[in-house]
């Protein structure tokens, strides 16, 4: 039984706490609530958008999450508003569909009308500029583009804009045109070509002045451009793997060292990759690729494949709008109110056991927690004792608990459901259905963004006595790919490492295909030497030509180049650039 003593100190307790819990945080203009997951907010007149988000989001570029999480435009003096700090719908993902962002891509622009397809004009780039401003777009940095594939929350209409290559075109046509519009864009740049001082690239002033105004972030498009996908003649597994290291370390490297930047993202040029290349990213310090597969991203798309739609020369307004999707209907589950709200305030928190009823379990778990959250300190307008309050809270603590646990439990059926399956399309349900109710759910969203390269991975368990030499041979009828085991298994340097019993992860011989050599097919050029070196040779003297701003020389080894190898990318994209130059 409790003493007098202590039974005063708990009636002390009950009134005194919220009283200081309610003065420590209502030191501001407006009358504010802070809370766990929701901001209870009555603004005033000095309050905006921007100054709310600031306060309570950390950045005033924030302001959107209010707007569309009460269905505003502006700040209405009074009208209590609810700030979420944490996604509601994470990843954009509901019942009935989920969001994607598009992510586009632009090569050179000129003042002037595009002469090849991956020229843009100005005109046509204002176009797009406005049709997105009109539309109420927001262009996405790479972080903001890594934080929503990791089911974080981004306005729901995202796009992302991206420039490859570093054309002094970007800096005099699009730069301007992106503060006037107030976008930012990123710039995958060739580092080597920023170190080629000709007067068709942007230099590292530039880019320190368009990084510094924000409008621009840089991230890397390899060394020298190399396609990542194909071997040279005569280049041996290991001297491809460290020809791939040094496009991506080096141009990396330069970029901190010339601006300071910490690059995390890379752009494959002409999109091309495989799951060797993939590894060699990861293990240095990247966390994003690009390639330019059409279509939008899926917070589950692979972050080292992501899509990326080219936006031509030649787009008229309707072209380029197909290529702008940022919601793919797919039906998952019933439908509830968190899945379709338009303002927040809409969810009845306070009769939160209604949607229980319903068995809108996710819904249920949204409105307890803001039951509780709006529970936590007492208002004037509430006709409540402190004590009648504290059982409340209590029981919406406990509410919050129980429903967490049920969502969690209904997450982990899907999931099961996705481990038992072999359809990939009920696996990728499943998990998506696992992720709905529980998005903290890490094996579930690791399984769906792995499901790219499923085929091309594989298991090896290590037997007694095996070398590296010996389970090449087992597994890729060569000795020579040995070198794959310490790439795809970071604890593993030498022989002596493997231990009989231990599961390697290892590219299968499927994917390892996808690693071609350049096709060399002669032409009317006079052959001292292999056609393929031959046509590298040209290559190489193009370049040294277009470094010398002689064009004409520069677009006449290309061709030579290119009549030698049909298959020559690098050298058909520098051609088609340069004709248009």
């Amino acid at each position: 039984m409790l003493s007098i003593a202590q039974n005063d100190m708990m009636n002390i307790t009950r009134i005194v706490y919220p009283l200081l819990f309610l003065l420590l945080l209502t030191g501001c203009a407006s009358e504010v609530i802070r809370t766990p997951e929701f901001v209870f907010v009555t603004p005033d007149k000095e309050d905006t958008l921007e100054s709310l988000a600031q306060q309570h989001l950390g950045t005033p570029s924030m302001a959107w999450k209010i707007q569309e999480s009460n269905d505003i435009d502006t700040i209405t003096p009074g009208e209590e508003i609810i700030i979420p700090t944490k996604p509601i719908r994470p990843g954009g993902l509901t019942a009935e569909g989920y969001q994607v962002i598009p992510v586009l891509s632009y090569h050179a622009f000129t003042r002037g009308r595009g002469k090849n397809l991956l020229t843009v004009s100005g005109k046509n780039f204002n176009s797009q500029l406005s049709y997105l401003k009109k539309e109420k777009f927001h262009t996405l940095t790479l972080d903001q583009l890594q934080d929503f594939l990791d089911l974080g929350q981004v306005p729901r209409n995202s796009v992302m804009l991206t420039i490859d290559d570093g054309w002094i075109s970007s800096y005099k046509v699009a730069y301007p045109m992106l503060q006037e519009f107030g976008f930012n864009a990123t710039l995958f740049i060739p580092s080597n070509y920023i170190n080629s001082h000709s007067k068709k690239i942007i230099n590292w002033a530039q880019i320190r002045e368009m990084v510094n105004d924000k409008s621009i972030d840089i991230q890397c498009h390899t060394k020298g451009h190399r396609d990542l996908n194909l071997t040279e003649s005569g280049e041996s597994l290991q001297s491809y793997i460290t020809s791939v290291q040094d496009q991506v370390i080096d141009s990396r490297k330069m970029i901190k060292d010339k601006i300071g930047k910490e690059v995390t993202a890379l752009a494959y040029p002409y999109g091309n990759t495989n799951p060797v290349v993939i590894e060699i990213l990861k293990n240095n310090g990247y966390k994003t690729a690009f390639t330019v597969k059409r279509g939008s991203n899926p917070f589950f798309t692979h972050n080292f494949l992501l899509n990326r739609s080219m936006i031509y020369g030649t787009y008229n307004k309707n072209k380029f709008i197909k290529n702008i999707s940022v919601f793919n209907e797919f039906s998952l589950d019933n439908p509830e109110p968190i899945d379709n709200f338009t303002d927040i305030r809409k969810i009845s928190y306070m009769k939160a056991s209604k949607y229980e009823e319903k068995e809108q379990w996710r819904t249920a778990l949204l409105a307890w927690k803001m039951q509780r959250d709006r529970l936590l300190t007492a208002k004037s307008d509430w006709k409540s004792t402190f004590a009648s309050q504290d059982d409340l809270l209590k029981k919406s603590d406990k509410k919050v608990a129980e429903l967490n646990k049920k969502n969690k439990s209904i997450a982990q059926k899907h999931y099961l459901a996705a481990i038992e399956s072999r359809n990939n399309k009920i696996i990728r349900k499943q998990l998506l259905r696992t992720l709905l109710y529980d998005p903290d759910h890490q094996d579930a969203l690791a399984m769906l963004k792995n499901m790219p390269l499923k085929r091309q991975l594989s298991q090896y368990k290590v037997k007694p006595n095996e070398t590296f030499e010996t389970i090449s041979r087992k597994l890729y009828n060569t000795r020579n790919n040995g070198v794959l085991i310490p790439l795809f298994n970071n604890s593993i340097k030498d022989d002596s490492d493997l231990v009989p019993g231990a599961k390697l992860v290892l590219p299968t011989v499927t994917a390892m295909n996808t690693i071609k050599p350049a096709e060399n097919i002669r032409c009317q050029v006079k052959l001292t030497k292999p056609s393929s070196q031959v046509a590298k040779d040209l290559y190489t003297e193009a370049n040294v030509f277009f470094n010398q701003d002689k064009i004409g020389a520069a677009i006449d080894k290309l061709k030579k180049a290119i009549c030698l190898n049909p298959n020559y990318d690098i050298a058909k994209e520098m051609l088609e650039m340069l004709s248009g130059l």
